[in-house]
């Protein structure tokens, strides 16, 4: 059965979730088409992601793929973690990475899903308060 890209919560926020875990070559694309699908009617800067690659397949096509759709999925995205890195893929995502352009400060690798979850809830915790603090020092003083 073909994974489909879907929505996690984790503490009341909503995480796109791709799991790319053990994927061959072959069905990387694909996944990534359905990916762009979910994206296309969303709000710019609207998603956190949680991406898991452990044991994907990987070659120079699938990371120009991943460059591609990371250059995409940049106008949607307000954070991503990923999960599942081994030292070679680490590499390589970094050359990715590169030449995708993306804003490297909202993008981590974690060790874990439970430390990706909590670095996306620590960056939309620091949004909202950096929101409330421009709305508090807007407010007229009585």
């Amino acid at each position: 059965m073909d994974r489909e890209p879907h929505y996690i919560d984790y503490e009341g926020i909503k995480l796109l979730y791709l799991d790319f875990s053990d994927m061959p070559n072959e069905k990387i694309r694909l996944f990534m088409e359905k990916c762009k699908k979910i994206l296309r009617d969303l709000p710019q800067k609207s998603l956190l992601y949680l991406v898991n690659v452990k044991n994907m397949d990987y070659s120079v096509k699938s990371i120009k793929d991943f460059t591609n759709f990371s250059k995409f999925n940049d106008h949607f995205s307000k954070a991503t973690a990923i999960i599942g890195m081994d030292s070679m893929k680490q590499t390589l995502y970094n050359v990715a990475l590169a030449f995708s352009e993306r804003d490297k400060k909202f993008i981590k690798t974690c060790n874990s899903e439970d430390e990706a979850k909590a670095w996306l809830k620590s960056v939309l915790d620091s949004e909202k308060a950096k929101e409330e603090a421009a709305k508090d020092s807007s407010e007229p003083l009585p």
